[in-house]
């Protein structure tokens, strides 16, 4: 079997390496190649090939990813950073005249999960618990948000990615802060939920073929904005929640939901319209949802079933050294 030559994005962070993690740890012989903003990203080491492209607010990012795609034969592109996403799903049909299949989900799903308060929507509607949730802006009244919120809450961008810009509010005084920093910036304003022990990140993966979707779930501790430890779980509850979300939003495809189970209720606080940064070390316990999407959106397969193993992970971190003494040996990137 040939080699199927990957691209992955974002490779300078933890989603893009853990989408290549989960690239070699599936069944498919995969070329890979990394592609990042960052001229020293650490995500190249693990790529076969590599390249600095833009940002995906640039006007060239676009035409870059193209020419990457044709000229390297790339027949799987898996975006790793939400602000490519729109332009990825908007341009599909463009990567399909080059026989690249491109994985990322609808605009529909995009505007909706994309979308802090949007997501809050869906799920009220869907009669799916979350925290109740604000849109805010600076020109917000601090009456009309403490009038239906107590403290401690949580403010945070309406669209973002991780924990940047994420704060725990305990007083007027500080919500007052931060809505003067937050300037015409869109955030949201939420309940927050003090189940600290109690937070899970969860996958989804759905198809045509499958009778339901395969979930898995982790009970996790942040560690710097990404799941630092976490431990496998089969919470029934958790499990049926994930479920009513790919029902209701006519999932294919993966995505991501965080949650806290407070009183004995799942509430969904975030819902991630992608792989998220524990892609890799799902694909190592079992679940390897990267390799579901080959499956499917690439062959038109039905994706095995995983079979999911009962571990705890402690994530650490690793360097890389490059030799800057002899000249000659100076690590060069391609353009």
């Amino acid at each position: 079997m040939n080699k199927l030559n990957t691209l992955v994005t974002g490779v300078g962070a933890e989603i893009g390496q853990g989408i290549v993690k989960a690239l070699r740890l599936s069944r498919y012989d995969c070329e890979i190649t990394g592609c990042d903003a960052n001229p020293d990203s650490a995500g190249f080491f693990m790529c076969d090939d590599y390249c600095k492209v833009s940002r995906a607010e640039s006007p060239d990012y676009l035409d870059k990813i193209v020419d990457i795609c044709r000229s390297k034969n790339i027949k799987l592109l898996f975006p790793a950073v939400d602000a490519e996403l729109r332009i990825l799903s908007e341009n599909k049909l463009l990567f399909e005249n080059i026989n690249t299949t491109v994985i990322v989900q609808p605009n529909e799903l995009l505007n909706i999960f994309l979308s802090k308060y949007n997501t809050y929507k869906f799920l009220q509607k869907h009669g799916i618990s979350a925290p109740l949730t604000l849109f805010t802006n600076s020109q917000k009244n601090i009456a009309e948000i403490t009038a239906r919120l107590s403290f401690p809450l949580i403010i945070k961008p309406d669209f973002g990615q991780g924990s940047k810009n994420l704060y725990l509010v305990h007083s007027r005084k500080r919500l007052a802060l931060y809505l003067q920093l937050i300037e015409d910036e869109k955030y949201v304003v939420q309940q927050y939920l003090p189940a600290e022990d109690e937070e899970y990140t969860c996958a989804i993966f759905n198809c045509n073929y499958l009778q339901e979707p395969f979930v898995m779930a982790f009970k996790r501790r942040l560690v710097e904005g990404v799941s630092g430890i976490a431990e496998v779980s089969f919470d029934r509850e958790i499990v049926s929640v994930c479920n009513k979300v790919s029902e209701s939003s006519n999932l294919e495809g993966a995505i991501n939901i965080q949650l806290r189970q407070f009183r004995g209720k799942s509430f969904i606080f975030e819902i991630n319209p992608r792989f998220s940064s524990t892609v890799g070390i799902r694909a190592k316990c079992g679940f390897n949802d990267v390799e579901m999407a080959i499956d499917y959106f690439l062959f038109g397969k039905t994706p095995l079933k995983p079979s999911v193993h009962r571990k705890k992970i402690l994530r650490y971190k690793e360097e890389i050294y490059l030799d800057m003494e002899n000249t000659n040996r100076v690590w060069k990137h391609k353009a």
